[in-house]
């Protein structure tokens, strides 16, 4: 497969912080680019599906990003762990697609699997998995608590190295 040129990646990514995800499709046409060529491109096309209410085509993409990130992070010789690190913003975002859906199970499943990571890497992500898992359960539901605690340990660790982050995935 060819490389996908980081200015696609970083234009989808755009796009959809920029509240332009209707726009993304016609864009990477024009650039003559399959929304299916990485699985950055492929996870940026999801949130803009998710963005745009197309729940059902972003789980689709979703599902590709997950799988050809593992294959291409697993070729650039990542650990397993390293992989699930890279791969958590894919797994958070299947949360919350299976959250808008109405599927609380799946969304909770996800939300914690997200916050149970050792990575400590990508706090933004477990942040809003912690958030979003809250939103289901409550601060006194079943791990809310657990929930709340790990909000605290974040913000603690990582509030002097906060910066503007985006979910979608840039290069």
């Amino acid at each position: 497969m060819a490389k996908v040129p980081n200015v696609a990646v970083n234009l989808a990514a755009s796009l959809v912080a920029a509240g332009r995800a209707s726009e993304l499709l016609a864009t990477l046409k024009k650039f003559v680019v399959s929304p299916k060529a990485s699985f950055e491109l492929a996870f940026n096309v999801a949130c803009a599906c998710v963005s745009n209410g197309n729940l059902r085509d972003a789980e689709e993409y979703l599902a590709l990003a997950r799988t050809r990130g593992e294959t291409t992070l697993a070729d650039e010789e990542l650990s397993p762990q390293e992989i699930e690190d890279e791969l958590l913003p894919v797994t958070v975002q299947r949360a919350y697609a299976a959250h808008l859906r109405g599927d609380v199970d799946a969304a909770t499943e996800g939300y914690r699997a997200a916050i149970a990571t050792k990575s400590a890497s990508d706090a933004a992500t477990v942040a809003v998995a912690v958030n979003n898992l809250l939103t289901i359960v409550g601060p006194r539901g079943a791990g809310g608590a657990e929930a709340i605690k790990k909000m605290e340990k974040l913000r603690r660790v990582h509030v002097c190295r906060a910066g503007p982050r985006t979910t979608a995935f840039a290069r």
